[in-house]
C-alpha cells in the first residue's frame, strides 16, 4: 500500500494530509490500535489501554475497530 500512495503521490487518510474531506469512512475499512510496551507495568499499561477503549466507544465509532 505505501509503493502504491507513492506512485500516486497522495495519501487521503494520512495524518498529515494537507486537505481533509467531510466523507465518511468506509465501514469495511477497520483501524487497530497497537500499545508497544516495554519494561512497564502490566496493571497500569492495561489501565491506560482500558481508558483508550472507553474514550474510542464513548464516541459511538468503536465498530470500525
Amino acid at each position: 500500500m505505501g509503493f502504491l500512495q507513492l506512485l500516486i503521490g497522495r495519501d487521503k487518510y494520512s495524518i498529515s494530509a494537507s486537505t481533509v474531506g467531510d466523507e465518511p469512512l468506509n465501514p469495511e475499512h477497520r483501524t487497530a490500535l497497537i500499545m508497544p510496551i516495554c519494561n512497564e507495568d502490566v496493571n497500569r499499561v492495561f489501565a491506560g489501554l482500558r481508558a483508550t477503549w472507553e474514550s474510542v466507544k464513548a464516541t459511538g465509532k468503536c465498530q470500525t475497530l
